[in-house]
């Protein structure tokens, strides 16, 4: 057999389907792309000029350990330097920390639905995993379903806060809780891909928790709030001695040029960040409030996506949708089979989108 059976077995992540080749499967222009968790707004001007102003220098290797990015990042943070390790987006720094902390026997847990990279990883890296389930009709990620599945086996636990693609949070005393009572030969690793968006009080970091506990890692990415998806850049924080391990593993130079030079723009672009933020939490006001007068069910969101019931079967909706010009996600998980999940997009995608939910759902008579 050419490949190992995990291997052979193994289901690639599906994205969201891209602008150009729905518009070119369709027929049709002027698509509006809310299927990815992409940041409306663009990138940073700040990160576009500094990349602009780097262009030339791409003859060269990039800084082999992000060193000017990392000095930033560290300052703004208030965490050493050594406690940070960049990857070629968020994905990367997964498969570093199964790869180098997940032994053969040994397994991760992670809640279900969750982001589906998980999974994927441990199974191409034929390593051990389970699924906690969420907790049905709420959704809720229970943190005690999650410590009673805990084994002898389990090595890593992967906790996505707020959760994609649910959309809802831990809060912060239920983490905090989890943290201090898991073993600390087990990893907890915090998931904080959507945390600029959060608005609940509780629904926050735990980097504050990391220097009394040297087994939490939090993960973060550039791709969200940020805007520079494109780019593939993410990072890592925990104790110097797990980025230590996790530095070891990596490939060098993993962080390209232009995503580092990216990346301390989009830093400095306070402006940009607080208007991203701003945009998400109206667009969240506007969506919520159309579905809540159309007695359409959701879930309340922390992140720059709802997840919203479509009283049926979510395909169609999600073809509804594309053939109008509106790409949506829909996930075929049995749990949310009748959701979509809707990226929030700029005050006009909004509202198109908007206008063209309720045409659909009119179609198929599921409102009145």
């Amino acid at each position: 057999m050419l490949v190992s059976k995990n291997v052979e077995e193994l289901k690639p992540y599906q994205p969201g389907k891209p602008i150009k080749e729905v518009e070119r499967e369709l027929g049709i222009s002027d698509a509006i792309k809310l299927a990815s968790n992409e940041n409306p707004m663009g990138s940073s001007p700040k990160a576009i000029e500094a990349v602009r102003s780097i262009l030339a220098e791409a003859n060269r290797y990039p800084e082999g350990g992000c060193y000017y990015l990392r000095k930033k990042l560290a300052f703004l943070l208030k965490m050493p330097e050594e406690s940070i390790v960049f990857g070629n987006g968020s994905n990367e720094i997964i498969e570093l920390i199964i790869r180098t902390f997940v032994q053969p026997g040994e397994e991760i847990l992670y809640f279900d639905p969750s982001f589906a990279v998980y999974p994927i990883i441990a199974k191409a890296a034929d390593r051990n995993y389970r699924a906690v389930p969420l907790r049905p009709t709420t959704f809720e990620m229970n943190v005690d379903d999650m410590m009673d599945a805990i084994g002898e086996s389990t090595k890593v636990l992967f906790l996505t806060t707020p959760n994609n693609p649910v959309g809802n949070y831990i809060p912060y005393p239920q983490l905090k809780r989890l943290v201090e009572e898991v073993s600390t030969d087990i990893l907890v690793c915090v998931d904080e891909a959507y945390v600029e968006y959060a608005t609940q009080d509780d629904c926050r970091s735990v980097l504050d928790l990391i220097r009394q506990h040297p087994n939490l890692v939090v993960m973060r990415t550039f791709s969200k709030a940020y805007g520079l998806s494109g780019y593939r850049i993410g990072y890592a924080v925990g104790s110097a001695e797990i980025i230590g391990y996790l530095n070891k593993t990596r490939q060098p130079f993993n962080v390209n040029l232009l995503a580092q030079t990216a990346a301390e723009g989009a830093l400095d672009d306070v402006e940009f960040l607080t208007a991203s933020v701003e945009n998400n939490s109206q667009g969240l006001e506007l969506i919520t409030a159309t579905l809540d007068r159309l007695g359409i069910g959701y879930v309340p969101s922390q992140a720059n996506f709802i997840l919203i019931h479509t009283g049926g079967d979510g395909s169609e909706v999600f073809q509804g949708l594309m053939q109008r010009g509106i790409i949506v996600r829909h996930i075929p998980h049995p749990m949310i089979t009748e959701y979509v999940r809707v990226t929030v997009g700029t005050p006009e995608e909004n509202a198109q989108f908007i206008a063209r939910f309720e045409e659909v759902m009119r179609q198929l008579g599921r409102i009145a």
